[in-house]
């Protein structure tokens, strides 16, 4: 078992050094070995992932907000070209020029076998699980972050979190009380919020 896992990053070291050879390289101030083992050992924490929210945890640490747009917008860019969309249709839905879409139209001909692939598995399935997760942790974390911004509705969590069933009926009356009138107010859609 340990010498097939042994021989498969074995493999797997030297389809990335061949990729890599392959590409153009921006001007580095890394030596080729080590610009390999860095990929290498990128490749391999995505690769050991669980799931891929870990993943998307993993890459939204190492990499800038830019870094992540620019990639993701790649990506968007192969998939579509994929799809079969028009440069016209690809530029209005991502925003960027055609000179981007002809130069990842021909990165997809030229080296982008591991994309396809990676396309091929991601195809069809539901993205808005992972959204409403991402959008949850990144509100946890400004809430963590800005705790007098967010007070009102930290108090009102923690008031919902440890209250008894009975108090909890209470406020779910109270809510349905809310619910009859014409103006929903900022305190009803959070008490509601936290209480589905």
């Amino acid at each position: 078992m340990l010498l097939n896992m042994v021989a498969n990053a074995v493999k797997v070291k030297k389809n990335i050094m061949s990729n890599v050879s392959k590409r153009k390289r921006a001007k580095s101030d890394l030596p080729q070995n080590d610009h390999t083992e860095i990929l290498y050992h990128l490749s391999v924490a995505v690769a050991d992932a669980q799931n891929p929210e870990t993943a998307a945890t993993l890459l939204r640490d190492l990499l800038s907000y830019h870094e992540i747009e620019m990639i993701a917008k790649r990506l968007r860019i192969g998939k579509l070209l994929l799809e079969g969309y028009t440069y016209r249709d690809i530029a209005q839905k991502v925003h960027v020029g055609h000179t981007k879409i002809a130069r990842v139209d021909e990165w997809l001909h030229s080296s982008g076998e591991g994309y396809r692939r990676a396309y091929e598995k991601i195809k069809g399935k539901d993205v808005g699980k992972i959204l409403q997760k991402d959008t949850a942790v990144r509100l946890d974390a400004l809430k963590r972050r800005y705790p007098l911004y967010y007070w009102p509705q930290i108090v009102l969590e923690t008031i919902v979190k440890s209250a008894t069933a009975r108090q909890k009926k209470q406020i779910r009356a109270a809510v349905a009380a809310m619910e009859s009138s014409r103006e929903k107010t900022k305190l009803f859609r959070q008490l509601k919020k936290i209480l589905s």
